[in-house]
């Protein structure tokens, strides 16, 4: 039975969405979500969408305290780290408005929201 044994060395053990997850040691977190057959959804990962950044994660590494944003692509996996995908909020319609007008910020939200 030596051959169905799993080696679990090159292993790592982390929480991502709440549950925990085995990952190959040296893989981004997006390919330890899929490994663990996790679907992608329309706020998971570029993958085709053409929308970079998609995949963006609250990351908390073992020991430290806060935690910060990544992008899950391009971040290695660690040892006991918590990870939670950020929404991706796309523009429902084009915003039509001038940065470059935009000069007073008390009075900026007027042409932002119409």
């Amino acid at each position: 039975m030596s051959g169905s044994k799993i080696d679990t060395e090159s292993k790592i053990s982390l929480v991502f969405e709440g549950q925990p997850l085995l990952a190959e040691a040296g893989a981004s977190l997006l390919q330890a979500w899929m490994a663990a057959g996790q679907p992608l959804t329309e706020n998971v990962g570029c993958m085709g969408q053409g929308v970079c950044g998609a995949c963006r994660v609250l990351v908390r590494r073992q020991g430290e305290r806060l935690a910060g944003t990544a992008l899950a692509c391009e971040t290695q996996a660690e040892e006991g780290m918590q990870v939670s995908f950020l929404d991706h909020f796309p523009a429902r319609r084009p915003h039509a408005y001038d940065l470059h007008a935009l000069t007073d910020s008390w009075t900026a939200l007027g042409p932002v929201r119409a």
